[in-house]
Protein backbone atom coordinates (compact mmCIF):
# COMPACT_ATOMS: atom_id res chain seq x y z
CA UNK A 1 0.00 0.00 0.00
CA UNK A 2 1.52 3.14 -0.69
CA UNK A 3 1.27 5.78 2.02
CA UNK A 4 2.70 8.62 0.38
CA UNK A 5 5.80 9.17 2.01
CA UNK A 6 9.16 7.20 1.75
CA UNK A 7 11.58 5.91 4.43
CA UNK A 8 15.46 5.87 4.89
CA UNK A 9 17.37 3.48 7.36
CA UNK A 10 21.08 4.23 8.22
CA UNK A 11 22.98 1.66 10.36
CA UNK A 12 26.71 0.46 10.58
CA UNK A 13 25.92 -2.77 8.50
CA UNK A 14 23.32 -3.70 6.25
CA UNK A 15 21.30 -6.97 6.38
CA UNK A 16 17.92 -7.91 5.23
CA UNK A 17 16.08 -5.02 4.95
CA UNK A 18 12.32 -3.87 3.35
CA UNK A 19 13.74 -0.39 2.86
CA UNK A 20 16.79 1.40 1.36
CA UNK A 21 19.65 1.79 3.87
CA UNK A 22 22.58 3.39 3.89
CA UNK A 23 25.51 1.78 5.63
CA UNK A 24 27.32 4.71 7.93
CA UNK A 25 30.02 4.66 10.68
CA UNK A 26 27.55 7.57 12.68
CA UNK A 27 30.77 7.48 15.38
CA UNK A 28 33.00 8.82 12.73
CA UNK A 29 33.30 12.41 12.06
CA UNK A 30 32.61 11.60 8.29
CA UNK A 31 29.59 9.67 8.88
CA UNK A 32 28.19 12.06 11.07
CA UNK A 33 28.53 14.86 8.46
CA UNK A 34 26.95 12.87 6.00
CA UNK A 35 23.70 11.77 8.50
CA UNK A 36 23.80 15.67 8.58
CA UNK A 37 23.95 16.59 5.41
CA UNK A 38 20.30 14.00 4.98
CA UNK A 39 19.00 15.63 7.81
CA UNK A 40 19.13 19.14 7.02
CA UNK A 41 18.06 18.59 2.81
CA UNK A 42 15.45 16.18 3.20
CA UNK A 43 11.57 16.96 4.22
CA UNK A 44 11.34 15.43 7.12
CA UNK A 45 8.23 14.08 9.14
CA UNK A 46 9.51 12.33 11.17
CA UNK A 47 13.08 10.49 12.63
CA UNK A 48 13.03 7.51 14.96
CA UNK A 49 16.44 6.43 17.01
CA UNK A 50 16.71 2.93 17.51
CA UNK A 51 20.29 3.07 19.73
CA UNK A 52 22.49 0.01 20.62
CA UNK A 53 21.99 -1.24 24.18
CA UNK A 54 24.99 -3.43 24.48
CA UNK A 55 26.84 -0.99 27.32
CA UNK A 56 23.55 0.13 28.58
CA UNK A 57 22.16 -2.95 28.82
CA UNK A 58 21.23 -3.96 32.48
CA UNK A 59 21.43 -8.12 31.76
CA UNK A 60 25.19 -7.46 32.06
CA UNK A 61 24.13 -7.36 35.92
CA UNK A 62 23.02 -10.54 35.61
CA UNK A 63 25.08 -14.01 35.09
CA UNK A 64 25.10 -15.68 32.38
CA UNK A 65 23.10 -19.14 32.44
CA UNK A 66 24.91 -22.26 33.96
CA UNK A 67 24.46 -23.84 30.72
CA UNK A 68 25.84 -21.52 28.96
CA UNK A 69 28.73 -20.68 31.29
CA UNK A 70 29.68 -24.65 31.14
CA UNK A 71 30.05 -23.91 27.15
CA UNK A 72 32.22 -20.93 28.01
CA UNK A 73 30.26 -18.17 27.55
CA UNK A 74 31.88 -15.46 29.34
CA UNK A 75 29.74 -12.86 31.93
CA UNK A 76 29.86 -9.46 30.29
CA UNK A 77 30.33 -7.28 32.89
CA UNK A 78 28.99 -4.28 33.81
CA UNK A 79 29.66 -1.19 32.35
CA UNK A 80 27.46 1.77 33.35
CA UNK A 81 25.43 2.54 36.65
CA UNK A 82 23.37 4.99 38.33
CA UNK A 83 26.55 6.93 39.90
CA UNK A 84 28.12 6.17 36.81
CA UNK A 85 25.70 5.83 33.42
CA UNK A 86 28.64 7.42 31.46
CA UNK A 87 30.77 4.29 32.16
CA UNK A 88 32.24 3.08 35.56
CA UNK A 89 35.65 4.30 36.20
CA UNK A 90 38.75 2.08 35.51
CA UNK A 91 37.05 -0.13 32.74
CA UNK A 92 39.56 -2.25 30.45
CA UNK A 93 40.74 -0.55 27.65
CA UNK A 94 38.67 -2.70 25.37
CA UNK A 95 35.48 -1.73 27.49
CA UNK A 96 36.34 2.00 27.77
CA UNK A 97 36.33 2.06 23.66
CA UNK A 98 33.17 0.25 23.38
CA UNK A 99 31.45 2.91 26.21
CA UNK A 100 33.22 5.70 24.70
CA UNK A 101 31.83 4.69 20.93
CA UNK A 102 28.35 4.27 22.83
CA UNK A 103 28.71 7.57 24.14
CA UNK A 104 29.07 9.38 20.73
CA UNK A 105 26.14 7.59 19.58
CA UNK A 106 23.64 8.79 22.42
CA UNK A 107 25.53 11.99 22.36
CA UNK A 108 24.57 12.37 18.44
CA UNK A 109 21.15 11.27 19.79
CA UNK A 110 20.88 14.62 21.78
CA UNK A 111 21.61 16.68 18.99
CA UNK A 112 18.97 15.25 16.86
CA UNK A 113 16.58 15.49 19.35
CA UNK A 114 17.42 19.21 19.70
CA UNK A 115 17.33 19.18 15.80
CA UNK A 116 13.96 17.70 15.44
CA UNK A 117 12.13 19.80 18.06
CA UNK A 118 13.37 23.20 16.68
CA UNK A 119 11.84 22.31 13.47
CA UNK A 120 8.80 20.61 14.46
CA UNK A 121 10.03 17.14 13.59
CA UNK A 122 8.22 14.09 14.96
CA UNK A 123 11.20 11.78 16.64
CA UNK A 124 11.37 8.76 18.96
CA UNK A 125 14.28 7.26 21.02
CA UNK A 126 14.27 3.05 21.26
CA UNK A 127 15.69 1.26 24.21
CA UNK A 128 14.30 -1.03 26.62
CA UNK A 129 12.79 0.65 29.70
CA UNK A 130 15.23 -0.09 32.57
CA UNK A 131 18.09 0.47 30.20
CA UNK A 132 21.00 2.74 31.46
CA UNK A 133 20.51 4.72 28.04
CA UNK A 134 18.28 6.48 29.59
CA UNK A 135 20.11 8.00 32.67
CA UNK A 136 23.30 8.30 30.27
CA UNK A 137 21.02 10.65 28.16
CA UNK A 138 19.93 12.73 30.99
CA UNK A 139 23.79 13.55 31.41
CA UNK A 140 24.30 14.04 27.96
CA UNK A 141 21.70 16.44 27.84
CA UNK A 142 22.84 18.35 30.64
CA UNK A 143 26.14 18.68 28.84
CA UNK A 144 24.62 19.88 25.75
CA UNK A 145 22.54 22.75 26.86
CA UNK A 146 19.62 23.85 28.84
CA UNK A 147 17.83 23.37 25.80
CA UNK A 148 18.62 19.85 25.35
CA UNK A 149 17.60 19.22 29.53
CA UNK A 150 14.37 20.91 28.80
CA UNK A 151 13.31 18.90 25.61
CA UNK A 152 14.47 15.48 27.24
CA UNK A 153 12.13 16.32 30.28
CA UNK A 154 9.57 16.95 27.88
CA UNK A 155 9.48 13.43 25.93
CA UNK A 156 6.68 11.15 26.77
Amino acid sequence: MQTGFSVLSIDHESGASVVPIVQLDLTSPGGEAILWDMLESQQLLGVHLGLPCGTASRARERPVAPHLQKQGVPNPPPLRSADHPLGLPNLSAFHQAKVDSANRLYALAVAIMVFCWRRDIIFSIENPANSWLWAALVQLTLQHSTEAAEIYNRLE
